[in-house]
């Protein structure tokens, strides 16, 4: 939950079994971090790719909200 350069922020993250998906237990366990982060004086962020919709609605269902978009952009070595 900690990094050692951006030492104000907690960033959260979790994988959920496919066979487990769709049950709540990613937000559940959001709201946890979050929870956790808060009481440390951390700001909480999590990060998703845009195409998992349902970690977007677990994320937002933890309280949070977005704020940046992170964009990657792959060059070729030829």
């Amino acid at each position: 939950m900690f990094d050692e350069f951006q030492t104000e922020y907690a960033d959260l993250g979790m994988i959920v079994a496919q066979s487990q998906r769709g049950k709540g237990i990613a937000t559940q366990v959001l709201q946890f971090l979050v929870a956790s982060a808060n009481e440390r004086g951390l700001i909480p962020i999590c990060s998703t790719e845009s195409s998992n919709l349902g970690a977007q609605k677990a994320i937002k269902r933890a309280g949070l909200v977005a704020q940046n978009r992170i964009v990657q952009i792959e060059f070729d070595r030829d």
